[in-house]
Parts: structure tokens; sequence; C-alpha cells
């Protein structure tokens, strides 16, 4: 009988009322202004003639299947894996028109990087080919130039692993 009295009294408190109320709404408040104030800017930054920026690597990149994007902003490139001429070949294909790749490996180590070359007369296919086996213990670093922006990043070799079923 004391438990119902209580919870009658605690519900029947019009300071507990209001902030049943006030609660949920000032949650939900926050939430978005959190967001506007911390979050992502609406209009991403354009990339500037002359300027370097780094590329990130994204999530199928570190699974073996053969396919790895990297990004910064507008500027993709997918990169997969493949043969020629018997050869351990990765495939380049880039979002925007590139100017220039240099490509290189890790294992290399202080060796120049080496171009890449257009599968096309498109811009945007290209083709690397390693000067060696491709590992996938091992890293490639990249540097791509499109509209004077130079961008730059390492990324794993792990995707270059093939599935054995």
């Amino acid at each position: 009988m004391a438990e119902s009295a209580l919870k009658r009294a605690v519900f029947t408190d019009r300071h507990v009322v209001i902030a049943l109320l006030v609660a949920p709404i000032l949650a939900i408040a926050s939430w978005y202004a959190v967001g506007w104030l911390a979050g992502d800017l609406a209009e991403s930054e354009v990339a500037e003639s002359g300027q370097a920026y780094p590329l990130l690597e994204r999530s199928g990149c570190r699974y073996e299947g053969g396919e790895c994007r990297v990004s910064n902003g507008d500027f993709i490139l997918t990169l997969t894996v493949g043969t020629m001429d018997n050869e351990g070949a990765i495939y380049i294909q880039s979002a925007l028109p590139l100017e220039s790749l240099l490509m290189g490996l890790r294992s290399s180590g202080d060796s120049p990087p080496l171009a890449a070359q257009r599968q096309t007369t498109n811009t945007r296919d290209w083709v690397f080919l390693a000067p060696g086996p491709i590992a996938s213990d091992d890293a490639l670093r990249i540097v791509a130039v499109a509209r004077g922006a130079a961008y730059f990043g390492e990324v794993s070799l792990t995707f270059t692993e093939q599935r054995q079923y």
C-alpha cells in the first residue's frame, strides 16, 4: 500500500511531471545542436591546385577480395587485382581524370616510384605492373595528381589475397 502511495505522490508532483515532459525535448534538441556545431560542413572544400591531400583507405582494403578503394572527398581511386602478361598487376580506376599516377611498394625501400600506365586514352583507367611479385603483407604507396592537386597514401595489399575454397 505504501508503495502505490509513493508512486502516486511522485507522479503527481508537478516538478517530476514537467521534467518527464521536457527531458526528451532537450535530448533531441541537444542531439541536433551538437551535430550542427561539430558536424561536417554542408559543402566540402575544393582541392586547391599545388596542395597535397592524404588518401584514406576504405574498409575493403583490409580484407581479401580483390578490390580496394581509397578516397579524399570526391577523389576516389578503385584498385583491383589482376594479371597482365603473366605478371601481377593492379588496375586503377579514378573518379576524376588523372594527370599522372606514381606507385611503389613499401618493400622496395628507397627506390623511386614507378609511373603507372594508362590503359587507354581515357585518363581515368590506369594499370600498375609491379617490378616483382605482389605480396599481401606489403603496402602500396600512391601519389596521384588530378586538377593540379596531389593525393598521396599508403594502402595495405591484404585485398590482393585470393580466396581459397
